[in-house]
């Protein structure tokens, strides 16, 4: 059976943009409950 080569770039963009989704799903859910505090805020400093 022949084994096809990676191509590291492509596998590497494929993860961030994974990362990008799952991140952008979880600042959305954190919006959406009124939980995310916004960085204007200064974090509670």
């Amino acid at each position: 059976m022949e084994s096809k080569q990676r191509i590291g770039w492509i596998d590497f963009g494929k993860g961030l943009v994974i990362f990008l989704v799952v991140l952008g799903h979880v600042f959305l859910g954190l919006y959406q409950s009124d939980d995310f505090i916004p960085a204007s805020t200064g974090f509670g400093f």
